[in-house]
């Protein structure tokens, strides 16, 4: 409840002694370098989630877009069925469900070709090729983004609407077949390539 005029000389002198390190870190490097340095603070105290660095890292137009798309309700119907059901639906705190919207996005561009390890870099490498864009080219490709990941949502949704199986594997426990709860990341990668470009020729929901 002090101010600084209020602190006795001997607080004044500890005050001044403080010292805070300072990390400058030029504005020509590059995300991929910012993301390693981030990487390296982050070693101690609380750790922060791979996705978390990259909101640091690359923040921009695209994460903008990630923050979006965690809020179409056809992807939080897919991703979590229940709680959403249940109107108790909640955004990941760690970000790991834009982290899941960012591996689709990224996929769709590379293809299954395309994909180079470790899915870290892979990932920065996406949100990289968009950083260095020109605004209007960008906005127009990430705009053109939002649009296939909501079409492919709602398809997804709608066909697998009763089963809850989009993005599940089918499987059988103690003798019942039934659909996995957690969605299975490689076919959430690999379908969600197909629906894209499926897209191209089968463009309305209602044709699937």
């Amino acid at each position: 409840g002090l101010s600084y005029d209020l602190l006795s000389e001997k607080r004044r002198s500890q005050y001044a002694d403080f010292r805070i390190p300072v990390i400058t870190i030029p504005h020509t490097t590059s995300p991929d370098d910012v993301f390693s340095v981030y990487e390296d603070i982050n070693s101690g105290g609380e750790d922060l989630t791979k996705q978390q660095l990259r909101r640091a890292a690359f923040y921009g137009e695209y994460i903008e877009l990630l923050d979006e798309l965690v809020r179409n309700e056809d992807f939080q119907r897919i991703r979590d069925p229940e709680s959403f059901e249940k109107g108790e639906y909640t955004l990941c705190t760690k970000d790991s469900d834009r982290e899941l919207v960012l591996r689709a996005l990224a996929w769709e561009r590379s293809g299954i070709s395309g994909f180079v390890r470790p899915m870290k870099k892979f990932l920065n490498r996406e949100l990289s090729h968009y950083k260095s864009m020109q605004d209007k080219e960008k906005k127009e490709r990430l705009e053109k983004k939002k649009q296939t990941f909501e079409l492919v949502m709602k398809i997804s949704a709608n066909v697998f609407a009763e089963s809850r199986g989009a993005f599940r594997v089918w499987n059988q426990k103690d003798g019942t077949w039934a659909w996995s709860k957690p969605i299975s990341l490689p076919l959430w990668d690999s379908m969600y390539v197909v629906l894209s470009e499926l897209l191209i020729m089968y463009p309305k929901p209602q044709m699937y």
